[in-house]
């Protein structure tokens, strides 16, 4: 066996074991920031490790695992019973692929869905623990009314199953090393409609900015059917929410649209010179009565 990979597995259980001891103590104090601190090393570590070695979807996790952590500490995730369980259940899953390490076999055709469903499980407890007045992923006037209606406009004349699609994609933060862009990958949305690109919390102080990990947070409405929607995104599944707007989030027009709508339309059909002679004077009669109704509407 290489002398790495020797090494790397006697660390990596031992760490396992402690970040289990100390996850366990930490669930019955959970406000106790040494225990925390040490068990976002081991999981630190333990990615840290298993980056040098071809096991993407074992540092996948942990790198996720390593988040939620970090955002413990920051005091924006909470540490319970259900994190305290995808926790653990990543170690216990970690252990499993170094099992399989030490046996050669290295990790099977099935890591990669393992890794996403766990990567989806930390994501979203941490998401339930944490404070909802903060996050605005299914809040429908994160785009303007216009640039909304502007997507329904858009899907005029798609296929009857495209619709409006709001896509919020949180890149990996190690997403530049794994060669990723997550740019290139949004421009691979024929059906963009809105787009916004935002750092996902406040910019550091200059001197403490590390311009290779990727903190932003990109907004999108995209038209379409949904499995083309989608498509771009399917290697980063556990990165990004889509969901659908349904056209009742619209606010209905105001009164003063309608009835302006009602105007251009009489005089675009008053305008129109292909109407027989015998006929202007009902449309002009036509017209006028629907103008009328239109203002007495208003007010």
């Amino acid at each position: 066996m290489n002398a790495l990979l020797e090494q790397f597995l006697l660390e990596g259980r031992d760490l396992i074991q402690q970040a289990t001891r100390d996850l366990i103590a930490l669930e019955r104090t959970p406000s106790h920031d040494t225990l925390l601190t040490e068990v976002f090393r081991a999981f630190h570590t333990l990615k840290g490790s298993s980056g040098v070695f071809d096991v993407r979807p074992m540092t996948r996790v942990l790198h996720a695992a390593e988040e939620v952590l970090e955002n413990a500490r920051a005091g924006t995730a909470a540490i319970d019973g259900g994190l305290t369980d995808a926790l653990l259940e990543t170690l216990d899953q970690t252990a499993r692929w170094l099992d399989a390490l030490e046996m050669g076999d290295g990790l099977d055709d099935g890591a990669d869905a393992v890794a996403t469903g766990l990567v989806q499980r930390l994501r979203g407890v941490e998401a339930k623990g944490a404070d909802v007045g903060t996050r605005d992923e299914d809040d429908p006037d994160a785009f303007t009314e216009a640039e909304r209606r502007k997507g329904f406009e858009a899907l005029k004349g798609l296929p009857a199953g495209a619709g409006l699609f709001r896509i919020t994609y949180l890149p990996d933060r190690n997403c530049f090393f794994a060669g990723e862009d997550p740019l290139k990958l949004v421009r691979r949305l024929d059906g963009l409609v809105a787009l916004r690109i935002q750092p996902r919390e406040a910019w550091p102080a200059a001197e403490a900015l590390d311009p290779f990990v990727c903190a932003l947070r990109i907004d999108a409405l995209a038209v379409g059917e949904e499995s083309v929607v989608r498509q771009p995104f399917r290697l980063v599944t556990d990165q990004v929410r889509i969901g659908a707007v349904e056209a009742e989030s619209l606010a209905p027009p105001e009164a003063a649209d309608i009835v302006g709508s009602v105007l251009d339309e009489q005089r675009r059909l008053l305008a129109d010179g292909g109407v027989a002679a015998g006929e202007v004077a009902g449309r002009w009669g036509s017209a006028a009565a629907a103008a009328a109704n239109a203002l007495r509407h208003e007010g």
